[in-house]
C-alpha cells in the first residue's frame, strides 16, 4: 500500500523471489491497483500532508535529519 501526491493511493502485491538457498533476492514487479481514495479508510491511509510544505518548514526537516545523521542525499533524487 502506498501513496503519492502524484498518484495518489495505490495498492499492489509484490511476489519475493527467492535464491536457490531460500533466501531473499528482490520482489518481482507487479501492477497496482488504484483504490478510490473517498472509500479508503484505514489506520496507514492519508499520512501524507494535505499541503505541499513551504520552504522553511523544508529546511527545518533537513537540519533535524542531518542532525539524526541521516544522509539526505540518499532520499532525494536532486
Amino acid at each position: 500500500m502506498g501513496e503519492s501526491k502524484s498518484e495518489g493511493l495505490k495498492e499492489m502485491q509484490l511476489p519475493i523471489i527467492r535464491s536457490a538457498d531460500g533466501k531473499c533476492f528482490g520482489l518481482e514487479k507487479s501492477d497496482a491497483v488504484v483504490i478510490d481514495e473517498e472509500k479508503y479508510i484505514g489506520r496507514f491511509s492519508h499520512l501524507l500532508p494535505a499541503n505541499v510544505p513551504d520552504e522553511e518548514t523544508k529546511r527545518e526537516a533537513k537540519a533535524w535529519l542531518e542532525s539524526k545523521c541521516v544522509d539526505i542525499r540518499k532520499l532525494t533524487k536532486a
